[in-house]
C-alpha cells in the first residue's frame, strides 16, 4: 500500500437527505471522487451508531467505498478491502474499526452493492 494521507474533505452537509456532498474532486490513490458526489458516510445500523458513529475518523474511507460501489468499477470484495486497509493503515486506527467494520460489510454490503449494480448508477 502506497503511503498517503487523506487530506481534509471538501463536502457540504445537506441536512434534508442527512448526507455529505463533495465540493470539488477529491483525490485518492484509488480513485478520484468527483465534485457532487453525494455520501452518507460509513452506512452503520442504529443499533450499534453510538460505538461506531456514521461521520467519524474513517469517514474519509467510507467515502472512498461508498464511492467504489456506486461506479462498480472494481469487485465489491476489493472495494471492501479497499476500506479496510485504508482504516487500518492509512488511518491507523485499531481492530476495533478495520475489522469490524469489513466485518459488516462483507456479511451486509451486498444488498448496497448490488442495489448500485442494478440501478446502472455510474457517475464517471
Amino acid at each position: 500500500m502506497t503511503e498517503f494521507q487523506f487530506a481534509d474533505m471538501p463536502v457540504k452537509y445537506l441536512v434534508k437527505e442527512d448526507q455529505f456532498q463533495f465540493l470539488e474532486d477529491y483525490v485518492t490513490p484509488e480513485v478520484t471522487i468527483p465534485k457532487g458526489f453525494v455520501t452518507d458516510g460509513a452506512s452503520i445500523p442504529r443499533f450499534i451508531q453510538n460505538l461506531y458513529p456514521p461521520y467519524y475518523f474513517y469517514f474519509p474511507a467510507a467515502a472512498v467505498h461508498d464511492y467504489m460501489y456506486t461506479v462498480g468499477t472494481v469487485s465489491r470484495k476489493d472495494a471492501d478491502a479497499t476500506l479496510r486497509d485504508n482504516i487500518r493503515y492509512r488511518l491507523k486506527m485499531s481492530w476495533r474499526y478495520w475489522l469490524v467494520m469489513w466485518v459488516f460489510v462483507r456479511l451486509f454490503g451486498g444488498g448496497h452493492f448490488a442495489k448500485k449494480q442494478e440501478a446502472g448508477l455510474d457517475i464517471r
